[in-house]
């Protein structure tokens, strides 16, 4: 037993002695209008043939969110370009998925995604919803590659919901999906949820033999990072996947599935491993099981607790105020809010510490 652990701690070694960082960045990109989509590629080597690590480069007052595909090809050789769904040609996946300021994806020690020159995913596409109109970003995210390889491979489901019609004034409404999973069997070990600013809870279930298994519930307004799993799910052939997103509108309009920010999203991202991933099922959608969403567990809908992982990563905004509105003067010191996580500031305003 210590030899098979010094063994693998070993391995674990090399392996992070061999790993290599590559920034894939967008050059210099000028948007034209809000929401719009960019996306940036980069060509992987034989050398680089396995991610560990993924660490975003950019802020939440920048981009709305963030992902990288692994594709074929990309959809243009261009250094950047108007992507909005056209992101590759050929195969695809999702490697990576960021919003609100999350940390960086770091995967468990045997786990990596697989791509390179001799599988179906010989680019890295990174592509960005851009929040507001910026000029000459150079914003995008770092992998961690290696030649070694990792006993299992790293693979993430979109489940989503398509239809969202929120009435106006409403302090609840439910958006539901289900499918059946057809497949080898996985390993779901994280979680990641998606929605914007009418989002209070994305949760989703495994169903086998009418028993019922929570494998999501997040708050969409937390840091969109990949939280792990209260356990360790396994997806197997003929298994249902059940899930709800909800939401609140306070607005006098109809909020509806959308690109835009001012839009709504209803997904939930599962993160698994197994021994390859060729040939997975990648996507649940619809409403396979109308029956099995009309007894979703009433904690669906409910506001879950933050994992003893969630991590609030504060990150530098530069021009967060209008300098010619507001006299900050000198600063005295910074709290935080522990209940709302709003950021204090005391100040002197225009009195000067002589």
């Amino acid at each position: 037993m210590y030899y098979q652990i010094v063994l693998t701690l070993l391995v674990s070694l090399i392996a992070t002695s061999l790993a290599e960082r590559i920034e894939i960045l967008m050059s210099n990109v000028t948007t034209q209008k809000e929401d719009a989509y960019m996306c940036t590629s980069y060509k992987l080597t034989e050398n680089q043939k396995y991610i560990t690590n993924i660490e975003p480069l950019t802020t939440a007052d920048i981009a709305h969110h963030m992902f990288a595909f692994g594709c074929d090809k990309p959809a243009s050789q261009s250094n950047a370009w108007n992507c909005g769904s056209f992101v590759c040609q050929g195969s695809k996946t999702i490697l990576f998925a960021w919003g609100r300021n999350a940390a960086a994806l770091k995967m468990p020690n045997d786990v990596a995604f697989k791509v390179g020159p001799d599988t179906s995913y010989k680019y890295i596409v990174v592509n960005i919803h851009y929040l507001k109109i910026v000029e000459n970003d150079v914003s995008g995210l770092a992998i961690e590659v290696s030649n070694q390889p990792r006993q299992y491979q790293a693979g993430i489901m979109l489940l989503v919901s398509g239809y969202i019609a929120v009435p106006p004034k409403i302090k609840q409404y439910t958006s539901d999906f289900s499918c059946k999973y057809t497949g080898k069997t996985l390993n779901v070990f994280a979680y990641r949820v998606h929605a914007h600013v009418h989002g209070d809870v994305n949760s989703a279930y495994r169903v086998r033999n009418h028993e019922w298994a929570q494998m999501a519930r997040g708050d969409p307004q937390w840091p969109q990072a990949f939280y792990p799993t209260d356990d360790l799910y396994d997806l197997k052939d003929g298994d249902a996947i059940v899930g709800r997103c909800t939401y609140h509108n306070d607005e006098d309009r109809y909020v509806y599935a959308g690109a835009t920010h001012s839009d709504e999203m209803c997904n939930v991202y599962l993160m698994y491993y197994t021994d390859d991933i060729k040939d997975v099922m990648d996507t649940c959608t619809g409403n396979t099981y109308p029956q099995l969403e009309s007894i979703l567990p009433a904690e669906s809908s409910l506001k879950p607790l933050r994992p003893a992982s969630f991590i609030t990563k504060y990150t530098f905004i530069e021009s967060w105020y209008d300098k010619k509105e507001v006299n900050m003067g000198q600063v005295g010191g910074i709290e935080i809010n522990q209940k709302s996580d709003n950021i204090i500031v005391f100040h002197r305003g225009s009195q000067i510490w002589q």
